[in-house]
């Protein structure tokens, strides 16, 4: 039985530390953050420090979010290398930069200790079933003393090369990984749009070259609309910023990584920084102005996905001014263009909005109208007050949403 200290309970961490504790090793965990109840059940010890946990464990493992986070649990005053003696040995499962990686080795091998940078690939899945890959940089001999404790919670293990060669390998599994993600999500949206059942084309394809574990997993994510994390866009966006980076430095060009990263940025900006990186597909989505799923099925299982701007008219009621407001609102970067009516009449078989409220007006004919309202409410709005005609036959029913 080894001591072993973990820092670093997240989505991963749990059930990795988890795994640790089934196997029968004394567990040490940071008790400053949440621990699952789970762990303390098994035995697991909270400690107040990282500099405690250093002192109890041989081994600390570290699986943190960034570079930065790793950089203060190492060497904080109460970090993990206050509290390091000669012959332990830290582990560094996160996924941060391979340079800064290998300036950590150096300072915790000139303090007679051990250091591996070993990232893991397999998500939350791959955590809970303990078949992580785990790419290791360090020396053969700390490989070989650790090894046994990574078998606990992964499958393929492979030492790359040096310590921060973990690392590399790591970007450059990310990249492959979320270009992946984006060909998954092309093809499904190319086949919903055309109008073939995008899970009978998924299904059909796993049978042949274009088979993938992305394909298996992720591409059932889209199809179903299951974005909650398993491994979240904004994490997915750390490690490509890392594969770019080291590209600027290398003077290499990685278009496609670039583009991959673009969409997650869309995500993003669309609310999805939590959102699983299957969830890219959401950004090609609004460009097509179409879902691979069925709306009411992405409204149910993700409500708090966006949906494509339909470029389609939105009737806004102001009840101050007692004026309804059309606004043709194009997909994607277009100007918004603002379509103003005198109140009083009904817009057939749109939807309007009222103090928060959805209903639906009733038919009745529009006459049209050759005197225009002041556009003082469109300004007060922030939109473009630019008036312009606008034939309503031709706005179809929709609700944005």
């Amino acid at each position: 039985m080894s001591k072993v200290g973990f820092i670093g309970l997240g989505v991963m961490g749990a059930p990795m530390a988890g795994h640790l504790l089934a196997a029968g090793h004394k567990l040490y965990v940071d008790g400053r953050h949440s621990v699952p109840p789970a762990l303390l059940a098994q035995g697991a010890v909270r400690c107040d420090s990282g500099r405690e946990i250093a002192g109890h464990a041989d081994v600390i493992i570290i699986m943190v979010p960034d570079t930065p986070d790793v950089a203060a649990v190492l060497f904080d005053p109460q970090g993990v290398a206050a509290g390091l003696s000669s012959g332990k040995t830290v582990v560094d499962m996160s996924s941060i930069a391979p340079l800064e990686t290998r300036g950590f080795a150096q300072r915790i091998n000139a303090l007679g200790c051990e250091y591996l940078d070993a990232p893991v690939s397999g998500g939350e899945v791959g955590a809970k079933a303990a078949t992580l890959t785990i790419m290791v940089g360090s020396t053969q001999a700390a490989f070989n003393q650790v090894r046994p404790l990574f078998e606990l919670m992964g499958k393929n293990i492979t030492l790359v090369g040096a310590n921060g060669d973990g690392q590399i390998c790591k970007v450059a599994n990310q990249i492959i990984v979320a270009l992946t993600i984006e060909a998954v999500g092309e093809a499904l949206l190319l086949a919903s749009r055309l109008g073939a059942d995008p899970a009978r084309v998924r299904q059909a394809l796993m049978g042949g070259f274009a088979a993938s574990r992305i394909l298996e997993v992720h591409g059932e994510r889209m199809i179903k609309r299951t974005f909650a994390p398993g491994f979240r866009i904004e994490l997915h966006q750390k490690d490509l910023n890392l594969a770019l980076s080291a590209a600027r430095q290398s003077g290499l060009s990685l278009p496609n990584t670039a583009t991959a990263q673009e969409l997650f940025n869309a995500c993003v900006a669309h609310g999805g920084r939590a959102w699983d990186h299957a969830a890219m597909v959401r950004a090609l989505e609004l460009l097509a102005d179409h879902e691979v799923a069925p709306a009411p099925l992405a409204q149910q299982v993700c409500p708090s996905a966006p949906r494509p701007t339909p470029a389609f008219p939105l009737v806004e009621f102001a009840s101050l001014q007692r004026t309804r407001r059309l606004f043709a609102l194009g997909v994607h970067t277009e100007t918004r263009r603002l379509v103003e009516r005198s109140g009083g009449r009904m817009i057939p078989g749109v939807r309007v909005q009222e103090n928060s409220r959805r209903t639906r007006l009733p038919l009745r004919p529009q006459r049209r109208r050759q005197q225009r309202r002041p556009q003082t409410p469109a300004a007060a709005l922030g939109h473009h007050t630019e008036v312009q005609k606008f034939d309503l036959r031709k706005a179809a029913a929709v609700e944005l949403t």
